[in-house]
């Protein structure tokens, strides 16, 4: 059985998760509408303390859940936990940010917007929090490619530190940033960004001797940004696509950080339901493909939030959800 002791993942499945949150898949009256795909700043999930429409509950920034009216319903496979059944929150000293890109066509505009605002993106965070005492790690992945774009990639030189992720001291991060963003859109059609996160911060990649050892710390925040014009799922006449759904990503990924789901921040920039800022319908060339199944793994995080992959600019996004940041941070609790 699945469910959520004082706001940890036990057992498997996104109910418990969305649960947790006060959200209702179905879009009922017990928490979050999920028909209402754009989860921008000051939308549900995107910020601590936010109410839903339907007075289900609030959320603070530990994930914990306070019910007000007739309460929220667990259906029987989540506890409906207070503040005070969580463990002591410890603020973070550092963040975790790995960005997940898509290098496939035609993503060449969206990349040079992500670029456009990676450096503001960082540098909020940075003067955000007060307690952060160590490094922002910076790694960059595709949705073809579970090892972080090299340090030694032509051309983008060694990364400062020899690691192959940037950090936020680097008298270089500019520079870093905007080589390991430019992904270019030669990648495999065959997107597979979740399969690509899961696997970059797996055991392996994580172990002593892997490539990513080191980049995923203890007592720092892992902050996840997606962006991508195509929806994750598996093509029924191609096999291509992330194995599973968002109910084992959401797991999956929470057990980096001992099942706590407030100790990871999604965001992902994608295909939202009209009205949005594409030009037309999604053809496979133009706009951008409805994405539920990230948007719903997006929302499952306390902090999550979704942007339209088709605005023009990413600044207002991704700036506007830096407080989920601090938040999220302030409320940290060690796996």
């Amino acid at each position: 059985m699945t469910g959520i002791e004082g706001g940890r993942i036990v057992g498997r499945g996104l109910l418990g998760a969305l649960l947790l949150l006060g959200c209702s898949p179905d879009g009922g009256d017990d928490g979050f509408d999920f028909s209402t795909e754009s989860n921008g700043p000051g939308s549900p999930g995107a910020s601590s303390g936010t109410a839903d429409s339907s007075g289900g509950g609030t959320t603070d920034p530990t994930g914990a859940v306070t019910t007000s009216g007739s309460g929220t319903d667990t259906g029987g496979d989540a506890d409906s936990s207070t503040s005070d059944d969580l463990p002591p929150a410890v603020p973070c000293t550092g963040v975790d940010v790995l960005f997940v890109v898509d290098n496939s066509e035609p993503m060449l505009e969206e990349q040079i917007r992500l670029r456009g605002t990676a450096l503001a993106f960082i540098q909020q965070i940075q003067s955000t929090i007060p307690t952060l005492t160590e490094n922002i790690n910076i790694g960059v992945i595709t949705t073809d490619e579970d090892q972080m774009v090299q340090a030694n990639a032509e051309p983008c030189g060694p990364y400062e530190g020899g690691l192959n992720w940037m950090i936020s001291s680097s008298m270089a991060l500019s520079t870093e940033l905007e080589c390991a963003l430019s992904v270019g859109i030669g990648g495999s059609p065959n997107e597979r960004p979740m399969d690509m996160l899961l696997t970059a911060l797996d055991d392996d990649n994580l172990a002593p001797d892997g490539f990513h050892n080191g980049f995923l710390r203890e007592d720092a925040l892992l902050v996840v940004v997606i962006v991508t014009n195509e929806e994750d799922d598996v093509e029924a006449d191609t096999s291509w696509g992330s194995m599973g759904d968002p109910a084992t990503w959401v797991t999956t990924l929470a057990d980096k950080k001992g099942g706590w789901l407030n100790d990871i921040v999604v965001y992902s920039l994608v295909g939202i339901e009209e009205p949005n800022a594409c030009v037309g319908p999604w053809d496979g060339v133009t706009g951008a493909q409805h994405s539920p199944r990230l948007i719903d793994f997006t929302w499952a995080f306390p902090q999550g939030a979704v942007g339209d992959v088709c605005e023009q600019e990413y600044a207002s996004f991704l700036l506007g959800v830096v407080p989920g940041v601090a938040a999220a941070c302030a409320g940290y609790i060690p796996p």
